[in-house]
């Protein structure tokens, strides 16, 4: 239980550092009691690295993120994250592109994501849409998420809505 947590302490120290060069390791125990590297997290503006031992002794990826901003403007910016999954050898396994367009409206925002995924012939088709939008109330900064959408492909090929939330969970900046 306690190599769990801090695995995910150093994957959430990864991603909380991914502005600024940094690399992190996370060392689990053998069946000896020594403390061995388990996996690599790098990062670097932006673009995340998290790399793990072969059974040959190499070091390969396990998973790999480049984000980008597409466009910036005064109402908001477009940005693409593209995430690359690796199997235990450092083959590619599946790709993963993300486009996230932030929309400034006068009382909050509304967030656009499509989510595009490889599938076995290497095309990237649209797998998912999301939508939240969030509402700013008041000079004391008070954001409140209204309503997340989650669309995927039905039967037919069009999109059908799959989750819908309404969280009335608030959090000051």
């Amino acid at each position: 239980m306690k190599y769990c947590l801090y695995s995910l302490a150093c994957a959430s120290l990864a991603l909380a550092q991914s502005a600024e060069n940094s690399a992190s390791a996370l060392l689990l125990p053998d069946l000896n009691g020594n403390s061995v590297l388990a996996a690599a997290y790098t990062a670097n503006d932006g673009d995340r690295q998290q790399l793990t031992q072969s059974i040959n002794g190499r070091t390969v990826p396990l998973q790999q993120t480049d984000s980008r901003v597409l466009s910036k403007g005064p109402n908001g910016q477009t940005t693409e994250t593209l995430t690359r999954k690796y199997d235990p050898d450092g083959h590619l396994i599946s790709t993963e592109r993300t486009v996230v367009d932030q929309k400034k409206i006068p009382n909050g925002q509304v967030i656009h994501a499509i989510v595009y995924r490889s599938d076995l012939n290497g095309q990237m088709p649209e797998s998912e849409r999301r939508t939240i939008e969030t509402q700013t109330q008041g000079t004391t900064t008070t954001t409140t998420t209204t309503g997340i959408t989650i669309s995927r492909p039905g039967l037919g090929g069009s999109f059908d809505v799959a989750e819908k939330r309404d969280p009335r969970h608030s959090f000051r900046r």
